[in-house]
Protein backbone atom coordinates (compact mmCIF):
# COMPACT_ATOMS: atom_id res chain seq x y z
CA UNK A 1 0.00 0.00 0.00
CA UNK A 2 1.44 3.34 -1.03
CA UNK A 3 2.10 5.67 1.89
CA UNK A 4 0.49 8.98 0.93
CA UNK A 5 0.61 11.98 3.25
CA UNK A 6 -0.76 14.90 1.23
CA UNK A 7 -1.33 17.07 4.31
CA UNK A 8 2.24 16.68 5.60
CA UNK A 9 3.59 17.10 2.07
CA UNK A 10 1.79 20.44 1.99
CA UNK A 11 3.20 21.42 5.39
CA UNK A 12 6.74 20.39 4.44
CA UNK A 13 6.61 22.43 1.25
CA UNK A 14 5.44 25.43 3.25
CA UNK A 15 8.22 25.07 5.82
CA UNK A 16 10.81 24.87 3.05
CA UNK A 17 9.38 27.99 1.44
CA UNK A 18 9.16 30.03 4.65
CA UNK A 19 11.28 33.18 4.92
CA UNK A 20 13.91 32.78 7.63
CA UNK A 21 14.25 36.54 7.96
CA UNK A 22 18.04 36.24 7.70
CA UNK A 23 18.39 37.70 4.21
CA UNK A 24 21.19 36.66 1.85
CA UNK A 25 23.55 34.80 4.18
CA UNK A 26 26.31 34.75 1.56
CA UNK A 27 26.87 38.49 2.13
CA UNK A 28 27.72 38.43 5.83
CA UNK A 29 28.96 36.31 8.73
CA UNK A 30 26.38 35.60 11.41
CA UNK A 31 27.15 35.00 15.08
CA UNK A 32 25.78 31.46 14.78
CA UNK A 33 28.17 30.75 11.87
CA UNK A 34 31.24 31.28 14.01
CA UNK A 35 30.94 28.55 16.60
CA UNK A 36 30.01 25.68 14.34
CA UNK A 37 32.29 23.95 11.85
CA UNK A 38 33.51 26.70 9.51
CA UNK A 39 33.36 24.36 6.54
CA UNK A 40 29.67 23.72 7.19
CA UNK A 41 29.04 27.45 7.65
CA UNK A 42 30.82 28.19 4.38
CA UNK A 43 29.00 25.51 2.38
CA UNK A 44 25.60 26.51 3.77
CA UNK A 45 26.10 30.00 2.34
CA UNK A 46 26.85 28.93 -1.22
CA UNK A 47 25.15 25.54 -1.60
CA UNK A 48 21.46 24.85 -1.23
CA UNK A 49 20.76 22.86 1.92
CA UNK A 50 18.21 20.11 1.32
CA UNK A 51 16.68 19.57 4.76
CA UNK A 52 14.37 16.64 5.47
CA UNK A 53 11.16 17.05 7.45
CA UNK A 54 12.85 16.06 10.72
CA UNK A 55 15.46 18.82 10.37
CA UNK A 56 12.78 21.37 9.46
CA UNK A 57 10.96 20.48 12.69
CA UNK A 58 14.20 20.96 14.63
CA UNK A 59 14.37 24.51 13.30
CA UNK A 60 10.76 25.09 14.31
CA UNK A 61 11.50 23.89 17.85
CA UNK A 62 13.72 26.92 18.27
CA UNK A 63 10.82 29.21 17.36
CA UNK A 64 8.56 27.37 19.82
CA UNK A 65 11.09 27.87 22.63
CA UNK A 66 11.38 31.55 21.76
CA UNK A 67 7.60 31.85 21.94
CA UNK A 68 7.62 30.30 25.42
CA UNK A 69 10.21 32.81 26.62
CA UNK A 70 8.28 35.74 25.14
CA UNK A 71 4.99 34.61 26.70
CA UNK A 72 6.71 34.36 30.08
CA UNK A 73 8.19 37.85 29.78
CA UNK A 74 4.93 39.40 28.60
CA UNK A 75 2.99 37.98 31.54
CA UNK A 76 5.63 38.32 34.24
CA UNK A 77 4.42 40.12 37.39
CA UNK A 78 7.78 41.93 37.30
CA UNK A 79 7.40 43.19 33.73
CA UNK A 80 7.36 46.83 34.87
CA UNK A 81 11.03 46.43 35.80
CA UNK A 82 12.20 45.69 32.25
CA UNK A 83 11.43 45.95 28.57
CA UNK A 84 12.50 43.69 25.74
CA UNK A 85 12.77 43.34 21.99
CA UNK A 86 12.80 40.13 19.98
CA UNK A 87 14.85 39.18 16.92
CA UNK A 88 17.05 42.26 17.21
CA UNK A 89 19.76 42.67 14.59
CA UNK A 90 23.10 44.22 15.54
CA UNK A 91 25.75 44.91 12.89
CA UNK A 92 29.48 45.28 13.42
CA UNK A 93 31.19 48.62 12.90
CA UNK A 94 34.07 49.60 10.60
CA UNK A 95 36.24 46.55 9.83
CA UNK A 96 33.62 44.31 11.44
CA UNK A 97 30.79 45.54 9.19
CA UNK A 98 30.55 42.05 7.66
CA UNK A 99 29.46 40.65 11.02
CA UNK A 100 25.82 40.45 12.15
CA UNK A 101 23.88 38.89 14.97
CA UNK A 102 20.15 38.25 15.17
CA UNK A 103 19.50 38.22 18.89
CA UNK A 104 16.58 36.09 20.09
CA UNK A 105 15.81 38.44 22.98
CA UNK A 106 17.34 41.74 24.05
CA UNK A 107 16.08 42.41 27.58
CA UNK A 108 16.56 45.93 28.92
CA UNK A 109 16.88 46.74 32.63
CA UNK A 110 17.53 50.25 34.01
CA UNK A 111 21.28 49.75 34.43
CA UNK A 112 22.11 46.94 31.99
CA UNK A 113 20.91 44.85 29.08
CA UNK A 114 20.83 41.07 28.72
CA UNK A 115 21.54 39.23 25.46
CA UNK A 116 19.45 36.05 25.65
CA UNK A 117 20.26 33.20 23.27
CA UNK A 118 17.66 30.43 23.29
CA UNK A 119 18.61 26.84 22.48
CA UNK A 120 16.75 23.54 22.34
CA UNK A 121 18.33 20.15 22.90
CA UNK A 122 17.26 16.50 22.75
CA UNK A 123 20.30 14.72 24.17
CA UNK A 124 22.30 15.49 27.29
CA UNK A 125 24.79 18.32 26.96
CA UNK A 126 28.46 17.26 27.24
CA UNK A 127 29.37 17.55 30.96
CA UNK A 128 26.16 19.52 31.50
CA UNK A 129 27.86 22.64 30.17
CA UNK A 130 27.05 24.95 27.25
CA UNK A 131 28.74 24.12 23.98
CA UNK A 132 31.74 26.27 23.09
CA UNK A 133 29.91 27.27 19.90
CA UNK A 134 27.11 28.72 22.04
CA UNK A 135 29.61 30.72 24.10
CA UNK A 136 31.24 32.13 20.95
CA UNK A 137 27.82 33.12 19.63
CA UNK A 138 26.73 34.79 22.88
CA UNK A 139 30.04 36.68 23.16
CA UNK A 140 29.58 38.14 19.68
CA UNK A 141 26.02 39.07 20.67
CA UNK A 142 27.10 40.80 23.88
CA UNK A 143 29.91 42.63 22.09
CA UNK A 144 27.87 43.89 19.11
CA UNK A 145 24.91 44.83 21.32
CA UNK A 146 27.12 46.81 23.70
CA UNK A 147 28.95 48.49 20.80
CA UNK A 148 25.64 49.52 19.24
CA UNK A 149 23.83 50.72 22.37
CA UNK A 150 26.72 51.92 24.52
CA UNK A 151 25.19 50.05 27.45
CA UNK A 152 26.59 47.32 29.68
CA UNK A 153 25.42 43.97 28.32
CA UNK A 154 25.63 40.54 29.90
CA UNK A 155 24.67 37.21 28.40
CA UNK A 156 22.42 34.27 29.16
CA UNK A 157 22.05 31.01 27.27
CA UNK A 158 18.64 29.46 27.96
CA UNK A 159 18.48 25.83 26.80
CA UNK A 160 15.35 23.68 27.02
CA UNK A 161 14.28 20.15 26.08
CA UNK A 162 10.73 20.66 24.82
CA UNK A 163 9.89 16.96 25.26
CA UNK A 164 10.86 16.60 28.92
CA UNK A 165 10.86 20.26 30.08
CA UNK A 166 14.42 19.80 31.32
CA UNK A 167 16.14 23.15 31.19
CA UNK A 168 19.51 24.79 31.71
CA UNK A 169 20.23 28.45 32.36
CA UNK A 170 23.84 29.43 31.71
CA UNK A 171 24.86 32.94 32.79
CA UNK A 172 27.75 33.86 30.49
CA UNK A 173 30.70 35.63 32.06
CA UNK A 174 32.30 37.90 29.48
CA UNK A 175 35.79 36.79 28.47
CA UNK A 176 38.14 38.84 26.30
CA UNK A 177 39.87 35.59 25.34
CA UNK A 178 36.66 33.96 24.09
CA UNK A 179 35.66 37.14 22.25
CA UNK A 180 39.06 37.29 20.53
CA UNK A 181 38.79 33.63 19.51
CA UNK A 182 35.29 34.24 18.14
CA UNK A 183 36.48 37.30 16.21
CA UNK A 184 39.38 35.34 14.71
CA UNK A 185 36.99 32.63 13.55
CA UNK A 186 34.71 35.28 12.05
CA UNK A 187 37.61 36.77 10.08
CA UNK A 188 38.72 33.34 8.90
CA UNK A 189 35.24 32.54 7.60
CA UNK A 190 34.82 35.97 5.98
CA UNK A 191 38.18 35.68 4.18
CA UNK A 192 37.19 32.22 2.94
CA UNK A 193 33.91 33.64 1.63
CA UNK A 194 35.69 36.46 -0.17
CA UNK A 195 38.22 34.18 -1.85
CA UNK A 196 35.77 31.30 -2.32
CA UNK A 197 38.21 29.01 -0.53
CA UNK A 198 36.53 26.19 1.37
CA UNK A 199 37.85 26.03 4.96
CA UNK A 200 39.06 22.81 6.54
CA UNK A 201 36.32 20.98 8.43
CA UNK A 202 36.21 20.44 12.18
CA UNK A 203 35.19 17.00 13.40
CA UNK A 204 32.79 16.84 16.35
CA UNK A 205 29.75 14.89 17.53
CA UNK A 206 27.61 17.32 15.53
CA UNK A 207 28.97 15.82 12.30
CA UNK A 208 26.18 13.27 12.69
CA UNK A 209 23.61 15.97 11.89
CA UNK A 210 25.53 17.80 9.15
CA UNK A 211 23.88 17.75 5.70
CA UNK A 212 27.35 17.62 4.09
CA UNK A 213 28.71 14.66 6.09
CA UNK A 214 28.57 12.17 3.21
CA UNK A 215 30.92 14.25 1.06
CA UNK A 216 33.06 15.88 3.76
CA UNK A 217 36.73 15.21 3.06
CA UNK A 218 37.68 16.03 6.65
CA UNK A 219 35.22 13.56 8.15
CA UNK A 220 36.01 10.84 5.64
CA UNK A 221 39.78 11.32 5.74
CA UNK A 222 41.49 7.97 6.37
CA UNK A 223 38.09 6.31 6.28
CA UNK A 224 37.51 2.95 4.63
CA UNK A 225 34.41 1.81 2.75
CA UNK A 226 32.36 -0.77 4.61
CA UNK A 227 31.38 -4.09 2.99
CA UNK A 228 27.82 -4.21 1.66
CA UNK A 229 26.62 -6.51 4.45
CA UNK A 230 28.09 -4.33 7.20
CA UNK A 231 26.71 -1.22 5.53
CA UNK A 232 23.25 -2.81 5.62
CA UNK A 233 23.66 -3.60 9.33
CA UNK A 234 24.75 -0.01 9.94
CA UNK A 235 21.61 1.31 8.25
CA UNK A 236 19.45 -1.02 10.33
CA UNK A 237 21.21 0.03 13.53
CA UNK A 238 20.61 3.70 12.71
CA UNK A 239 16.88 3.04 12.36
CA UNK A 240 16.77 1.06 15.62
CA UNK A 241 18.51 3.93 17.40
CA UNK A 242 15.52 6.15 16.62
CA UNK A 243 13.21 3.56 18.20
CA UNK A 244 15.40 3.49 21.32
CA UNK A 245 14.94 7.24 21.76
CA UNK A 246 11.18 6.93 21.33
CA UNK A 247 11.07 4.09 23.86
CA UNK A 248 12.98 6.20 26.38
CA UNK A 249 10.44 9.04 26.10
CA UNK A 250 7.50 6.62 26.49
CA UNK A 251 9.14 4.98 29.51
CA UNK A 252 9.66 8.35 31.21
CA UNK A 253 6.06 9.43 30.52
CA UNK A 254 4.66 6.21 32.03
CA UNK A 255 6.92 6.51 35.09
CA UNK A 256 5.88 10.14 35.58
CA UNK A 257 2.17 9.21 35.57
CA UNK A 258 2.60 6.26 37.94
CA UNK A 259 4.66 8.41 40.30
CA UNK A 260 2.02 11.17 40.28
CA UNK A 261 -0.83 8.69 40.82
CA UNK A 262 1.15 6.73 43.44
CA UNK A 263 0.67 3.52 41.44
CA UNK A 264 3.14 0.71 42.10
CA UNK A 265 1.61 -1.80 39.69
CA UNK A 266 -0.39 -0.66 36.69
CA UNK A 267 -2.71 -3.04 34.86
CA UNK A 268 -3.21 -2.52 31.13
CA UNK A 269 -5.27 -4.37 28.53
CA UNK A 270 -2.25 -6.25 27.12
CA UNK A 271 0.64 -5.55 29.46
CA UNK A 272 1.26 -4.57 33.07
CA UNK A 273 3.74 -2.03 34.42
CA UNK A 274 5.57 -2.37 37.72
CA UNK A 275 7.36 0.60 39.26
CA UNK A 276 10.48 -0.76 40.92
CA UNK A 277 12.73 1.42 43.03
CA UNK A 278 16.22 0.38 44.02
CA UNK A 279 18.61 1.87 46.52
CA UNK A 280 21.44 3.96 45.17
CA UNK A 281 24.89 2.44 44.97
CA UNK A 282 27.58 3.44 47.41
CA UNK A 283 30.15 5.77 45.91
CA UNK A 284 33.47 7.29 46.89
CA UNK A 285 34.37 10.95 46.46
CA UNK A 286 37.80 10.92 44.82
CA UNK A 287 38.33 14.61 45.65
CA UNK A 288 37.58 14.08 49.36
CA UNK A 289 39.76 10.98 49.49
CA UNK A 290 42.68 12.85 47.94
CA UNK A 291 42.23 15.84 50.25
CA UNK A 292 41.81 13.99 53.57
CA UNK A 293 43.68 10.73 52.99
CA UNK A 294 46.31 11.39 50.31
CA UNK A 295 48.42 8.38 51.36
CA UNK A 296 45.47 6.04 50.86
CA UNK A 297 44.45 7.77 47.63
CA UNK A 298 47.90 7.27 46.11
CA UNK A 299 47.64 3.55 46.81
CA UNK A 300 44.06 2.76 45.81
CA UNK A 301 43.37 5.13 42.92
CA UNK A 302 44.38 3.96 39.49
CA UNK A 303 43.29 4.51 35.91
CA UNK A 304 40.49 2.30 34.67
CA UNK A 305 40.48 0.53 31.36
CA UNK A 306 39.35 2.58 28.39
CA UNK A 307 36.29 1.65 26.38
CA UNK A 308 35.37 1.69 22.72
CA UNK A 309 31.92 2.76 21.55
CA UNK A 310 30.31 2.94 18.16
CA UNK A 311 28.95 6.29 16.97
CA UNK A 312 26.94 6.41 13.76
CA UNK A 313 27.45 9.54 11.69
Amino acid sequence: MENKTPFYDLIEEGLRNADSGLGDRSTYVGASDIGQCLKKSYLSKFEKEDFDFEQLLIFERGHVAEGIFIKGLENSPKKDAFSYRKQVEFVGQEKWSFLRTHLDLHVNFPHEDVAVEGKTFRTELPDGKPRLSWLYQNHIQMWLASESTGRKTRGIIAAIDLNTAKRHEFPVTFSEILLHQAQERALKLWNAMQTRTEPEGEVSDLCAYCPYKNSCSTLLKNGESLPEEVDAMLTQLKELSKAEKEAKVLRENIKAFMDAANIKRGIGTKHNAILMKSAGREKVSIETLKAQFPEVANVVIGEGEGSVRLKIV
